[in-house]
């Protein structure tokens, strides 16, 4: 079910291309766990959009002792106001954020992101201001064409994960 990538796959899996040409010391490094839902309604995936201009599938950090489809589920009913039920991990990827890069503020963080599919409970429109947490962050919502949202999203890394897995969709 997931993949591993090393050296010796690199020519079919070369190393995520959206990642800082960085050696940091690994004592340096902050690792969180993270989940990106993929929400599929008629053959379209949910994509959430921030004021800067960027796509992603929703979805945010696992809190301590949640687990991954907890925190799957908490995320899109956050970000997108839906009942959601997570049914599996597609993949497993990481990637790196630099200081001031994606809320981090505590140094370099390698962020392991569990891709976890999600289904309706229930059908009812999307409203990205369920969470005022979330309202000032989220600005627009869009359902994609899953031959497109791999390319919609930020970061190439998840748009090569979700090209392995949309078709399943």
């Amino acid at each position: 079910m997931y993949e591993r990538y090393g050296p010796a796959d690199w020519d079919t899996h070369p190393p995520n291309p959206d990642e800082p040409p960085m050696d940091p010391d690994p004592d340096d490094v902050r690792v969180r766990p993270t989940t990106k839902c993929l929400v599929v309604r008629g053959g379209r995936a949910l994509c959430i959009g921030w004021p800067n201009g960027d796509w992603s599938l929703p979805g945010g950090g696992v809190e301590p002792d949640e687990s991954v489809h907890a925190a799957a589920e908490r995320e899109v009913r956050e970000e997108a106001g839906l009942d959601v039920r997570a049914t599996e991990v597609l993949d497993v990827y990481s990637y790196y954020l630099s200081p001031g890069e994606g809320g981090n503020t505590d140094g370099i963080e390698r962020d392991l992101a569990f891709v976890v599919r999600c289904e309706e409970r229930e059908r009812r429109p999307v409203d990205i201001t369920s969470d005022p947490s979330e309202v000032e962050e989220i600005v627009a919502h869009e359902w994609v064409p899953l031959a497109d949202v791999g390319e919609r999203v930020v970061g190439r890394a998840l748009g090569a994960v979700l090209a392995r897995h949309v078709e399943t969709g």
